[in-house]
């Protein structure tokens, strides 16, 4: 399990961390969501803000969005409402299985 700092630290920067630059990123998303095609449903591990939750549900019957930080999913899910995206069910919890 991760440690309460490394939490910390995405608590932190999660209203923050669309503005860091990563140029490479778009095509990413790109590739991703052009690989997965038009699916049922997907399951996005280490959601974050939704980078990639958000476009896949443009294409995807259902997206779960993952990730263990409350303070990223509370980001991702005030984009889905602001984008009028409905069908990503947010879950804080760890990818983690003991």
């Amino acid at each position: 399990m991760l440690s309460d700092d490394h939490s910390s630290y995405w608590a932190e920067n999660a209203r923050n961390f669309d503005k860091q630059s990563n140029p490479d990123i778009d095509a990413l998303v790109k590739r991703i969501c052009r690989e997965v095609g038009c699916v049922h449903r997907v399951l996005d591990v280490a959601a974050g803000t939704g980078i990639v939750s958000l476009p896949l549900a443009r294409q995807a019957e259902q997206v779960d969005a993952l990730d263990m930080e409350p303070e990223m999913i509370a980001v991702l899910r005030e984009k889905a409402s602001a984008s009028g995206i409905d069908n990503i069910a947010f879950h804080v919890q760890s990818a983690y299985v003991k």
